[in-house]
C-alpha cells in the first residue's frame, strides 16, 4: 500500500468525475477500484506544521468548496462554463462533489458530471474526466466539424487546472466560425466627402470653402466590436501553445482591426451578431469575455483563489447529437417542448428529452447520460421513471418506435464483461404498444492509447450504424 498526503491526492488529478471515494481509519480508496488503497500520511510527533499536514485546514477547505460550488451551479456562476443554450443545454444539477464524514481520515466524497479545478490560498482540488483529456478534446472538436491531430495545438499537462479546456474550446469555436470568413458588421463613420453620403452636417457645410460635405453614414466593415474582442483575446493569450496552430487566423483579425485595442470595460457591451451568416461567432464572443475578464479568478470570498468548472455531460450530449445526425436521422431542436400539469393551473412542468429524432415516419426518444452505468441494477431509478414519462407523453403525438439511454464506457471495461455488446435490447409495453428499449454504450479507448482518435471514431461509427439498423427493425 502506498503512502500519500490527502493534500496531494486532492490536487494531483487522482480524483475523477462520477466516482465515489472514501477514507476509513486513514485508508483512502475508490469505491469502484477497492484494491487500489492509499494510506494517508499524517503529521508525526514534532514535525513542523505545513499546509499538507494541517488536517483541520484541509477539512475546512473541502467544506467551503462544496458549499461555494453548490451556489455556483445553482446560480450558473461565471466560473461554471455554460455555453449558449441554442446549441448546448446545461441540465445537470450536480455539485462538483458531495462530502460527508467526520474528518480527513474518515469521510466519503462523491463526484458528479462536473470537472474542474479550485484553489483557495494553499489548498486546491482538481477533478478530471474519467476518460482523460484526449476524450474531452475529441468530443469538442469532432462535434464542431474538426478532427484535430493528436498532440496538436498545445500541451494541457503544462497547465495547473483546466484553463486549457476553455482556451481549447475557444479555439475550436473560432476555427468553425472563421470558415465563413471574418464577420462584417455595419458601423457608423464620419468623413468629409465630395458627394453627399448618408446624412450631412448642414451647419458645417455653410462657411466651408473646400466644397466637401461632413457626412455621417453606415457601411460594412471588418473593423468592428466582434473582430476587436477576438483580436484582444489573441493578445491576452499570446504565447500559449494551444493557439500556435492558428497563426493565420490571428493575423487576419489583427489586420482587420488595424491594431486598434478594446478596453476591458467595453467587453460586456459587445452585441451578439444577428446576421444568420455569422451567428456562430456568438459563442466565440461569450468565451472571449470569460478569457478577457479573468473569470477563472475570484472564486468565493478570498482574492487568493481561482476556479474553473465544466459540465462534461453538456459536451457529451452535443457530441452524441452530431453522431445521430450523421446517420441521417432528423433531430428535433431544443425548442420542442412538451408540458404536463402540476396541480397548479398557472404552472406546468416542461418535458425535455435529450434526443428526439425521426426516420421514415417513426420517432425515437433517447436520453444521453455521461454518468456510469450500473451493471448490477441497470438504469438509475429516477432516470428510468423520467424516460417512461417522456414516452407516455410523446405517444400522444408520434409513432414512437424506440427509446433508451446512451452512455460512454471505457473500452476495457466493456471488453472485460461477459456481454460485450455495445447495444442491449429489451421491450417496453406502454398503453398496449410495444416499444423497443435500448441501452447504448459508446466505447472510449484508454487515453494512453496511441491511436485514440482513430479508434474512438471507429467505435462511434460502428455503434451508431448498429443502432440505426436495430431501430429500423423495431
Amino acid at each position: 500500500m502506498i503512502n500519500k498526503w490527502l493534500f496531494d491526492i486532492l490536487k494531483d488529478g487522482t480524483l475523477m468525475d462520477n466516482q465515489i471515494y472514501s477514507a476509513e481509519s486513514g485508508v483512502f480508496s475508490d469505491f469502484r477500484i477497492p484494491h487500489a488503497k492509499i494510506e494517508l500520511k499524517r503529521r508525526q510527533g514534532k514535525e513542523h506544521s505545513k499546509p499538507q499536514n494541517k488536517e483541520t485546514e484541509i477539512w475546512r477547505f473541502l467544506h467551503e468548496v462544496e458549499k461555494e460550488t453548490r451556489v455556483a451551479v445553482k446560480n450558473k456562476n461565471s466560473n461554471l462554463i455554460v455555453l449558449r443554450e441554442t446549441e448546448y443545454i446545461h441540465n445537470s444539477d450536480d455539485n462538483l462533489f458531495e462530502l460527508s464524514g467526520f474528518n480527513c481520515n474518515d469521510f466519503k466524497l462523491s463526484t458528479g458530471n462536473l470537472i474542474g479545478f479550485i484553489r483557495k490560498a494553499d489548498y486546491s482540488i482538481k477533478i478530471c474526466s474519467r476518460f482523460g483529456d484526449k476524450f474531452l478534446k475529441h468530443i469538442i472538436s469532432d462535434a464542431d466539424g474538426f478532427l484535430e491531430l493528436e498532440n496538436s495545438g498545445g500541451n494541457s499537462a503544462s497547465m495547473e487546472g483546466y484553463e486549457w479546456l476553455l482556451l481549447y474550446l475557444w479555439k475550436i469555436k473560432l476555427k468553425k466560425s472563421h470558415r465563413l470568413g471574418l464577420p462584417k458588421m455595419y458601423i457608423t463613420k464620419k468623413d468629409k466627402t465630395n458627394a453627399v453620403r448618408g446624412k450631412i452636417d448642414e451647419r458645417g457645410y455653410y462657411g466651408n470653402y473646400d466644397g466637401k460635405f461632413n457626412c455621417t453614414y453606415r457601411e460594412h466593415s471588418y473593423d468592428n466590436d466582434v473582430t476587436k474582442i477576438v483580436a484582444e483575446t489573441f493578445r491576452k493569450i499570446s504565447g500559449n501553445s494551444i493557439i500556435e496552430d492558428i497563426n493565420s487566423i490571428k493575423n487576419a483579425f489583427f489586420t482587420a482591426t488595424e491594431g486598434k485595442r478594446m478596453s476591458l470595460k467595453n467587453v460586456d457591451s459587445v452585441a451578439y451578431i444577428k446576421n444568420p451568416f455569422y451567428t456562430e461567432y456568438n459563442s466565440v464572443i461569450d468565451l472571449s469575455r470569460k478569457i478577457l475578464k479573468n473569470q477563472l479568478q475570484d472564486f468565493g470570498e478570498t482574492s487568493q483563489s481561482s476556479a474553473f468548472l465544466f459540465d462534461v455531460s453538456m459536451l457529451f450530449e452535443n457530441f452524441v447529437r452530431k453522431l445521430i445526425v450523421r446517420q441521417g436521422f432528423i433531430v428535433e431542436g431544443n425548442d420542442m417542448v412538451k408540458k404536463i400539469p402540476t396541480g397548479n393551473k398557472s404552472f406546468n412542468r416542461k418535458l425535455l428529452p435529450d434526443l428526439v429524432f425521426h426516420l421514415d415516419g417513426t420517432t425515437f426518444l433517447f436520453d444521453v447520460k455521461y454518468k456510469n452505468f450500473d451493471f448490477i441494477y441497470g438504469v438509475n431509478r429516477e432516470d428510468l421513471f423520467q424516460l417512461h414519462t417522456y414516452v407516455g407523453q410523446y405517444l400522444n403525438d408520434f409513432n414512437l418506435g424506440g427509446c433508451g439511454f446512451i452512455y460512454p464506457i471505457l473500452e476495457t471495461n466493456l471488453n472485460n464483461r461477459e456481454n460485450k455488446e455495445t447495444i442491449r435490447f429489451q421491450e417496453l409495453i406502454i398503453a398496449d404498444k410495444k416499444i423497443g428499449f435500448f441501452i447504448v454504450f459508446l466505447p472510449v479507448p484508454h487515453s494512453e492509447e496511441k491511436d485514440f482518435t482513430i479508434r474512438f471514431n471507429e467505435n462511434c461509427r460502428k455503434t451508431m450504424e448498429i443502432l440505426k439498423d436495430k431501430l429500423l427493425k423495431t
